[in-house]
């Protein structure tokens, strides 16, 4: 081949990848268009965050705390997080913050020392800075922290008692407990075989638990799991919520449930256009002083039939009025809390566990969402609109 032909051979492979880039969209954003958001979600990314499945998000008067591997912790009005300080934690550390609640004026934390792996329970701290142990007895030997958690200003706390033959792990219980200003007390549940609670509500007088395939109801000290009309047994659930006295769950078969009076509807399974079974995360829900708006996040866990689920990023509802039965008029444009080009760029596909609320100063909203893998996003509604969806 001479040199001529082998130019003109080099400008036609130019042209045709030129033609199929122009010609070329990823959802419903053009490449180009997608490029150049991209650059613009990922302006203020943190280094460390990437690639990382956060624990939990919780706010403390104007800082916002985050458990990604150690804490991490930003101001409202900020761009940037940086390691909080451990003050008061035993050993040098570094700590890895596994699980985190805000109490009124107090965050309270789990921590892990990465040294050991030893757990060092809660501490707890009215400034993000300086930390003391919360209950320095608790849990009792033999029982394994889990989590806290919180709904209603009250603090939960979760353990797992493990039964260990030949270095396996043959079975699991699980007990609540709650502090009641003194002490971290039997909730109701005590090394009982259920899944692990992960989420809470409340709605008067009664708190609401996910844990796996169980419901958890009932008053601090008589919590107990619970079966009522309709209610599935055999789904492991992914979160509940409550909207005003409304109690939604979330199952791991992308359905939603409405708690109701005692009985329990459910809306038809969700999925994604390519026929995949959505499987739920924990939801969350934010009135903008707009919308009400209702956020199920769609993670890469396996559904109730062990199908590999749907991992598409989140559904969103208008949650005025919200019912089963209307459930499938879900916005697929997705025009409340983000465009359909913002989120086709950033959350769409991607695996996310659980999506919180925040109302912070100035008539100004927050949302963050917690992946699997992929880090720690935010979207931020300023008074008038959405900022969009951004890596932090």
């Amino acid at each position: 081949m001479n040199k001529r032909t082998r130019h003109f051979g080099l400008a036609a492979l130019v042209l045709l990848l030129l033609s199929a880039l122009i010609s070329c969209t990823e959802g419903p954003v053009g490449i180009f268009a997608s490029i150049a958001a991209e650059t613009d979600i990922n302006q203020y990314a943190t280094k460390a965050f990437k690639g990382s499945s956060p624990a939990f998000v919780a706010r403390l008067g104007t800082s916002y705390f985050a458990g990604i591997g150690e804490l991490y912790t930003r101001d409202e009005g900020s761009i940037s997080w940086s390691k909080a300080k451990t003050a008061g934690l035993p050993g040098t550390g570094p700590y890895f913050a596994t699980s985190g609640a805000v109490v009124v004026n107090a965050i309270y934390v789990t921590f892990v020392d990465s040294a050991t792996a030893t757990n060092l329970g809660v501490y707890a701290s009215a400034d993000g800075e300086t930390w003391s142990a919360f209950e320095p007895g608790f849990p009792v030997a033999g029982e394994k922290l889990r989590r806290v958690m919180t709904a209603n200003d009250t603090l939960f706390a979760v353990t797992a008692l493990e039964t260990v033959v030949d270095g396996v792990i043959t079975d699991t219980k699980h007990s609540l407990y709650y502090h009641n200003l003194t002490d971290f007390i039997d909730a109701g549940v005590q090394n009982a075989a259920i899944g692990l609670p992960n989420s809470v509500a409340f709605v008067t007088p009664n708190y609401w638990f996910s844990a796996g395939k169980q419901v958890l109801r009932g008053p601090v000290g008589t919590i107990a799991s619970v079966t009522e009309t309709d209610q599935p047994t055999t789904v492991p659930f992914g979160g509940v919520i409550a909207i005003g006295t409304q109690i939604l769950f979330t199952g791991r078969n992308g359905i939603i449930y409405d708690r109701n009076g005692g009985t329990w509807l459910a809306s038809s399974a969700f999925k994604n256009p390519r026929e995949l079974t959505y499987s739920f995360g924990i939801p969350a829900f934010i009135n903008d002083s707009v919308n009400d708006i209702l956020l199920v996040p769609g993670e890469n866990y396996p559904t109730a039939d062990n199908k590999k689920p749907a991992t598409g990023g989140y559904l969103e509802f208008n949650a005025g009025g919200f019912t089963t039965a209307n459930a499938n008029t879900k916005l697929t444009d997705y025009g409340l809390a983000a465009s359909i080009n913002n989120y086709f760029i950033t959350l769409d596909a991607k695996s996310v566990k659980q999506i919180v609320s925040f109302t912070e100063t100035a008539g100004k909203y927050r949302l963050f969402a917690l992946t699997n893998g992929d880090g720690l996003w935010s979207n931020q509604f300023n008074g008038t609109s959405w900022s969009g969806w951004r890596r932090e």
